[in-house]
């Protein structure tokens, strides 16, 4: 009884510093969501809020194979379902898993796409295009939202499991974003 009672009080815990929508507080909460797990190892759901905050809170732990090609037909993808209003075929090219490192997209796969389905339809709208962003070692595909920010992909198992978005000229440098030419890929 006791230990169910300190188990609530910590997913309570946990839930409260998501709602302050920082990173001190997502960790803050990753660390109470891990307590209450020791206390209720079985509970699948905390689990995978756990999870998908650790990815979040970690995110630079976790790291993907590079595969520009397929990078590059699922941004054709994601660019054709935005450009014509078809984000039903969004669920289809994200993983289950899926993690956004953007608090403005939401942070999981369904608030992601909500979040790209409500800018589309906002009046400002959302146009977007394949680009290539120019770092040291090579062009990295990504997709231009609009004149302020980019997103970046991770991809596994043929689907998108990360996004990264970017605002333009405050970390990414405007003059190293090119539209993307089809070089053979």
């Amino acid at each position: 009884m006791e230990n169910l009672e300190q188990f609530k009080e910590y997913i309570v815990t946990a839930e409260k510093n998501l709602s302050f929508s920082n990173d001190s507080a997502d960790e803050v909460a990753l660390k109470y969501y891990k307590m209450a797990l020791e206390i209720n190892p079985t509970d699948s759901e905390v689990r995978q809020q756990y999870k998908t905050l650790d990815k979040i809170v970690n995110h630079k732990n976790y790291t993907y194979l590079i595969n520009d090609e397929k990078t590059i037909e699922l941004m054709k993808i994601f660019v054709d379902c935005c450009n014509v209003k078809e984000f039903e075929r969004l669920y289809k090219i994200t993983s289950d898993d899926f993690v956004c490192i953007s608090r403005y997209f939401g942070r999981t796969k369904k608030s992601f796409i909500d979040s790209v389905y409500f800018e589309r339809k906002n009046m400002m709208g959302l146009w977007t295009e394949i680009f290539q962003y120019e770092n040291k070692d090579r062009q990295i595909p990504c997709v231009k939202l609009n004149d302020y920010g980019v997103l970046f992909f991770n991809i596994e198992n043929d689907k998108i499991i990360r996004a990264f978005e970017y605002k333009i000229d405050e970390k990414l440098d405007r003059n190293k974003l090119n539209k993307w030419k089809n070089s053979g890929i």
